[in-house]
């Protein structure tokens, strides 16, 4: 589907399904692309291993089905990715995985823009609350989510991160003013 958000019609979102390698494929370019993201939570490069993770991994108690990874895509490249679950922790409650962009396509909006997008899937849904969970070492991610409204409703020690990983949650609005 095409993006409608001013000044982003020329990208598109596609989802992505476990059982298609060249969706695979298009997740690791995106990790390889990224790799300070990777470095900045935990100070490790990103692998094959990841990609297939992001693409098929759940939550306990969350069917497949009602996992959502969608690749941002340009003309020819993969820009970004989106991974949301439906009724995680709770049913009235979207889950936000990941929001990563490419690094040239960051500061330009496009981070609100995929918000937007995010917020109407929420909503279709039936969704109340959005969630998503930053590691205290992404201070850009921070930044940015606290400037969309999310507020810390948690923190979590997790093994496998450099930092703590602090939940954040808000009201799912939709439609979403794109312009925070």
């Amino acid at each position: 589907m095409r993006l409608t958000s001013q000044g982003f019609s020329h990208l598109r979102l596609m989802k992505l399904l476990p059982a298609r390698a060249p969706h695979l494929d298009l997740l690791w370019d995106l990790l390889m692309a990224t790799p300070d993201y990777s470095l900045l939570i935990t100070r490790r490069l990103p692998t094959r291993q990841d990609a297939w993770e992001l693409l098929n991994d759940c939550p306990a108690g969350i069917r497949a089905q009602d996992k959502l990874v969608l690749a941002i895509m340009d003309e020819q490249h993969i820009v970004g990715c989106i991974d949301l679950v439906r009724g995680y922790p709770t049913p009235e409650t979207a889950f936000l995985g990941l929001l990563q962009l490419r690094p040239a396509a960051q500061g330009q909006g496009l981070g609100s823009a995929m918000l937007c997008e995010i917020m109407a899937q929420a909503a279709a849904w039936h969704c109340t609350r959005l969630r998503l969970a930053v590691i205290e070492t992404n201070g850009p991610g921070l930044t940015f989510w606290l400037r969309h409204g999310f507020c810390q409703v948690g923190r979590r020690s997790l093994p496998q991160y450099v930092g703590d990983a602090l939940l954040m949650e808000r009201a799912v609005c939709h439609p979403y003013p794109q312009t925070q």
